[in-house]
């Protein structure tokens, strides 16, 4: 059935002729279209897929797992137009799409020209670095946990399981789990590099860290999960002797709240991804 909707969705039209070609992603894997014409414009309409554009392919990745159904228009030097309907999958088994002018709709050129603008290209800069943090963080994904650093309360926890650096960036491997009954809105994760001894609030020095990405990132700790990893990457840092970083998870309108702290060696040992 599922099949069927999905072949009567990609031959259907609007009002104005234009195709809407779905296409499914997954987390682990990165599919590419290949359009007749070098493309000229792009516009997603979420932060959770990463899109690159070269000459005349764009690629896509989920950036979390099981991202909210979105949009993605794609225009190219002669002026057609093309629109996508992007939904997450956990098991696909295509990974290439050939994509025929036939299926887009030819526009004004001047249109094109409007819609083309430096925010455009500050975009495909942007979605260059991020693609380097990601392949980043899949490769080191895959690999064992190094140690265990972390706290439980009721039943949730928060753990680092490795600290690895890429071109001065730090990629902090952590992992959360929920084995109450009980679902686990996150309110946020925080990073604060802290004095070691216990001064009062008001002498207390914090100064907070915030990563500049993060990988496989999630709202809620579903009940029963186990090991869920998470990456967060940061501009490459160290901390002094008489400090820590003390790591936060917030429950969102709850009092299941988690901290860990590190030391400065930990940071040192980050493993080199060659």
């Amino acid at each position: 059935m599922k099949n069927v909707f999905l072949l009567l969705f990609f031959f259907s039209t609007n009002a104005f002729g234009q195709k809407v070609v779905p296409v499914e992603l997954t987390f682990n894997k990165t599919v590419h279209l290949f359009f007749p014409a070098q493309v000229s414009y792009y516009d997603i309409g979420s932060s959770d897929v990463l899109i690159e554009s070269k000459s005349d392919i764009v690629k896509l990745a989920s950036k979390i797992s099981d991202f909210e159904e979105t949009n993605l228009t794609v225009i190219t030097v002669d002026n057609i137009c093309y629109s996508f309907l992007l939904r997450y999958n956990k098991d696909i088994s295509r990974l290439t799409y050939f994509i025929g002018d036939s299926l887009g709709k030819r526009i004004n050129s001047s249109v094109r020209e409007k819609m083309f603008s430096d925010s455009v290209q500050k975009e495909v800069s942007r979605s260059n670095t991020e693609s380097t943090y990601i392949s980043v963080s899949r490769e080191i994904i895959k690999k064992a946990p190094a140690y265990w650093i972390g706290s439980t309360i009721k039943k949730t926890y928060l753990a680092i399981n490795n600290i690895y650096i890429y071109q001065d960036k730090l990629y902090f491997v952590m992992s959360v789990g929920n084995t109450s009954s009980i679902n686990y809105d996150i309110n946020y994760i925080k990073f604060y590099i802290v004095d070691k001894k216990k001064l009062k609030k008001a002498s207390r020095q914090e100064v907070e860290k915030t990563p500049i990405f993060s990988f496989n990132s999630l709202e809620t700790i579903s009940a029963g999960t186990g090991d869920h990893p998470i990456i967060f990457v940061f501009d490459k840092f160290t901390i002094d002797n008489d400090k820590k970083l003390s790591i936060e998870l917030g429950e969102k309108k709850g009092g299941r709240n988690i901290s860990i702290d590190i030391n400065q060696d930990l940071i040192i040992k980050a493993v080199a991804v060659k």
